[in-house]
Formats: structure tokens, C-alpha cells, sequence
């Protein structure tokens, strides 16, 4: 059987950060769901179209990565989707004790399911999604912060 992990989040949009994290949890296991949030409750920059879609133009030569979207609850993902464990980026010890929380809530909902948290590579620790919103608001370049298939498509 084979061993899927999910890596959830808004990636609105996907940065090179998440990237390195998709490629080291590939290391750890056979395929990645990455889920994408329908981020009830935030206004994010790209629609859910759209994030789903610039995702899987950057893995569509890859069969390992799919994409899916998360509505509701994150361990009814789990169960439905056969899903062993769930892939978390650690930046900085802000992320740490939020991830924390989160793993806490989790699974006292559902404990069948380990999370796996990875460091990216020190050359993307410092992307997020955030930041990269927040240039593009500001009518900068994001190029060195996301793929190529991203920033032609978010110009």
C-alpha cells in the first residue's frame, strides 16, 4: 500500500517554499496530495479556480502530486482521502506554535493520522505567501520567490 501524505494550505500562491517542501516530502512518501483550502474567512489574492489551477500546471509532468480541494474539516479530508500523515513547513518558531495548536485540535478530532514537519531549504525559509501578495500589491517583482508557470500567470 502505498504511503500519501497531504500537505494543506491556501497557496494563494504557491512559492518556491511550498515547492521545496512538496520535493522533500516526496523523499518520505510514495505521492502528495497538495490541498488546497477554499480559505473561508480570508480574502485571498487568487480564487480557488485559480489556485488550483496554477498548481497543477507546476506538477503536471509529476504523477506523485495531485491536487484537491479541501472544504470543511481537514481529518474528514483525511479519512475519506486514505491519507497517513500530513506534511507542515516550520519557518520560524511563530509557525512552530501555531502548527502546534492546530496538531492538538486535530487530533483530539481524529488521531489515526502522524504530521510530519519539515524545514525548507535556507535559500526559501524566508517565502511565504503572504510576503508575495503583499509585493505584488505593491506592484513588485516576485520572480525569485515563485515558479516560473506562477509568475507568468500572476503578472
Amino acid at each position: 500500500m502505498s504511503k500519501i501524505a497531504l500537505f494543506p494550505g491556501t497557496f494563494d500562491p504557491i512559492t518556491l517554499g511550498h515547492m521545496d517542501l512538496i520535493k522533500r516530502g516526496l523523499n518520505i512518501f510514495d505521492k502528495i496530495i497538495i490541498g488546497v483550502s477554499t480559505a473561508e474567512g480570508k480574502n485571498p489574492l487568487l480564487n480557488l479556480d485559480n489556485r488550483v489551477s496554477l498548481i497543477k500546471d507546476v506538477y503536471a509532468d509529476n504523477n506523485k502530486v495531485s491536487v484537491k480541494i479541501i472544504s470543511g474539516l481537514l481529518v474528514e479530508f483525511l479519512k475519506k482521502n486514505n491519507v497517513c500523515a500530513v506534511i507542515r513547513g516550520l519557518r520560524n518558531p511563530m509557525d512552530a506554535a501555531y502548527e502546534h495548536e492546530m496538531l492538538g485540535m486535530n487530533r483530539a478530532l481524529y488521531d489515526q493520522y502522524e504530521t510530519v514537519f519539515l524545514f525548507p531549504g535556507d535559500n526559501v525559509r524566508y517565502i511565504s505567501s503572504s510576503r508575495v501578495r503583499e509585493i505584488l500589491h505593491l506592484g513588485g517583482d516576485v520572480s525569485l520567490f515563485v515558479s516560473p508557470e506562477v509568475n507568468n500567470r500572476i503578472k
